[in-house]
């Protein structure tokens, strides 16, 4: 699949890959304060964002997407940096070509999954709320964004958590759409909030390349268990905790995390900056 993607900035290529319900743009300010160092790629996975709609949502089909667009822009072993989904999605490119990675960066996710763990179903659970609350939405009576939003307020409280759904939210003639395909992310989203098969050993003991995991302090994706699972998938990983930021730690924390990205590309003597 041809995945649509926005470029910006000089340098080493650095490719960077959005959560559930997000899209390229999320990450422009980011890419903004990187563009000096990096040839930064902001991709849309397919299902959400300008990328075309498929019934299929693996983190294998998403990874050879991203796959596909590596080859097709001819860039030679980037830094992958994958937030939430996209850090699974980083993480299963980097399991089928280990070659084509030069480092690679996974924001507060594991290699576990939240689906059957009886401590992690409440992350699985309030997707599936949130899902709930968007199928719910009226979408052709909306007439604004601020409609839109009050709407959403009514079941989700967190003013982040709306701005963050709505920037998927498009006008068309009669109303609304989402940019994301609901429907598929509802009828997947066991799968999308799955991990790794432990006992698979093509994802165990894996140190081809130098990986960085970075949590929100705040956020309880990464817990001890799945610190004990990064140790045993990338035992030779490191794992940054930034302070007084949840799930979206590169949006909360941005200064900081572009810092402690900034040091694990520093540590490389290939790399030179300013």
């Amino acid at each position: 699949m041809k995945l649509f993607s926005r470029h910006t900035g000089n340098g080493y290529p650095l490719i960077i890959v959005h959560g559930l319900y997000g899209s390229s743009d999320n990450w422009l300010s980011v890419a903004k304060m990187l563009e000096k160092h990096f040839s930064i790629y902001l991709v849309d996975l397919r299902n959400h964002g300008s990328s075309p709609h498929s019934p299929l949502h693996s983190y294998e089909a998403m990874a050879l997407d991203l796959n596909e667009f590596i080859e097709d822009n001819c860039i030679e072993k980037p830094i992958l940096v994958g937030h939430s989904m996209g850090g699974k999605v980083v993480m299963q490119l980097g399991l089928m070509y280990p070659s084509k990675v030069r480092r690679m960066v996974v924001v507060d996710i594991s290699p576990l999954g939240s689906t059957n763990a009886r401590h992690k179903r409440h992350i699985f659970e309030e997707h599936r709320s949130i899902i709930s609350i968007l199928q719910h939405l009226p979408l052709e009576s909306i007439s604004s964004y601020k409609e839109a939003d009050t709407l959403l307020g009514e079941h989700i409280a967190s003013e982040r958590l709306r701005g963050f759904l709505l920037k998927s939210l498009s006008r068309r003639q009669a109303g609304f759409r989402w940019k994301f395909n609901l429907d598929v992310l509802a009828e997947q989203l066991e799968s999308i909030m799955s991990g790794f098969d432990l006992s698979n050993p093509a994802h165990v003991n894996q140190s081809s390349f130098p990986m960085l995991f970075i949590k929100g302090a705040e956020s309880d994706y990464i817990d001890d268990g799945d610190r004990d699972a990064i140790r045993r998938f990338y035992p030779e990983s490191e794992v940054v905790v930034i302070g007084n930021a949840g799930h979206w730690v590169h949006a909360e924390q941005q200064e900081q995390f572009v810092a402690v990205l900034m040091a694990f590309c520093r540590n490389e003597a290939y790399f030179l900056f300013e």
